[in-house]
């Protein structure tokens, strides 16, 4: 259904199709108020000398996930490709620039939505490739000011989130450890598509989000160690959206293509009150002298241990430790025990930066370590 007029005109033209642009807007405003109300956005093409820039029907319901309204369509060319949006809840409002000009969206750069001002312009997208799948997102009621549009040209086939595993795991975590998380995906991500990693401690009050890196199927990130505080529970899940892009928390909804959120339930942990032996942040030193540690103390075997960033630990003799071992991104755990000089590894133990042995025989659970 073609509900808006071409804009390049004459001015008699122009004023002509513009009579017709208002009665066949107030048609299709009355039409969907009363069929559709309880369906907010539309979305419509947004270039009429081509009737429709895109493959799926004018006038489009758009879905919804997570509190946002989301569309997912393919362009009928490359080049520039024009788009308006429609809401039927809230007084048959058109959304299109109220300026003098066409609005040029980025891919993943979210800008507001306007109310038509009858000046016939329309947002639209420089696309790349017509075989790209578009996916479009706006949020909020359609309150100038608060609701936004974002859309993102992924170039190939839209991956999603299969499985979601943690280091350690929850039942493991102590206070003040860092958890590295894992997602595997349903394929190769495309370009356009990224992976998220978003995690609070207040219940999203606030939240982090964080890319995640890798390749292939496998992408990581790390929830910090300072976010996890005994007692208190960390929730996180795993979206993704465009790629490369730096998401606010608060942005999160409005910018998720897919997420796995456990069943909506969300990821979690709850550290305890472990006790967790810190090297000194000064350069690191030898495992066992107390210097090379905050507090001047050596672990004990039940301790567990985390190597900071910029710290070099150096275990140079027999060790059976059964507590955890975390090394930090920038970290190194270095086994030079001389020998085939036997070192236990029991806990769960995550390399996040380097190990290097130059000597020694490593063992314990899993091979000793998990490298990540």
């Amino acid at each position: 259904m073609k509900v808006f007029t071409h804009k390049k005109s004459t001015t008699l033209a122009g004023n002509f199709t513009n009579k017709i642009f208002v009665f066949v807007a107030l048609f299709f405003c009355l039409f969907c108020s009363i069929a559709n109300a309880q369906s907010p956005i539309y979305f419509s093409s947004g270039n009429f000398a081509n009737p429709n820039d895109w493959t799926q029907a004018n006038a489009t319901l758009m879905g919804t996930l997570v509190g946002t309204n989301i569309l997912t369509t393919t362009p009928n060319g490359i080049g520039n490709q024009y788009f308006r949006f429609y809401s039927a809840t809230s007084g048959g409002t058109n959304y299109s620039p109220n300026g003098t000009s066409d609005i040029l969206l980025t891919s993943g750069v979210g800008v507001p939505l306007q109310v038509d001002g009858g000046s016939g312009k329309a947002f639209y997208l420089n696309i790349a490739s017509a075989s790209s799948n578009i996916v479009f997102k706006t949020n909020g009621s359609g309150t100038p000011g608060t609701s936004m549009v974002v859309a993102f040209e992924v170039q190939g086939t839209i991956q999603t989130v299969s499985s979601v595993v943690q280091v350690p795991l929850s039942a493991a975590v102590v206070g003040g450890q860092p958890v590295k998380v894992t997602a595997t995906l349903s394929g190769t991500m495309p370009v356009g598509q990224g992976v998220y990693l978003r995690y609070t401690n207040d219940g999203y009050a606030t939240s982090t989000v964080v890319a995640m890196n890798g390749a292939d199927t496998k992408y990581t990130a790390t929830i910090p160690g300072s976010n996890n505080t005994s007692a208190t529970t960390c929730s996180y899940y795993i979206f993704t959206s465009g790629s490369g892009l730096s998401i606010a928390g608060s942005d999160a909804d409005l910018y998720t293509i897919n997420l796995n959120n456990n069943g909506g339930s969300n990821y979690s942990f709850t550290p305890t009150a472990g006790s967790v032996i810190t090297s000194n942040g000064s350069g690191g030193g030898v495992w066992n002298v107390g210097s090379s540690w905050q507090g001047g103390i050596a672990p004990a075997a039940s301790d567990n241990v985390e190597i900071l960033n910029g710290d070099s630990i150096i275990i140079t003799g027999a060790l059976s430790q059964t507590g955890d071992v975390t090394v930090d991104s920038g970290g190194t755990l270095t086994l030079n025990p001389g020998g085939s000089t036997l070192v236990t590894l029991n806990g769960t133990n995550l390399i996040l930066g380097n190990y290097v042995q130059t000597s020694g025989t490593l063992a314990g659970q899993n091979g000793g370590c998990t490298f990540l």
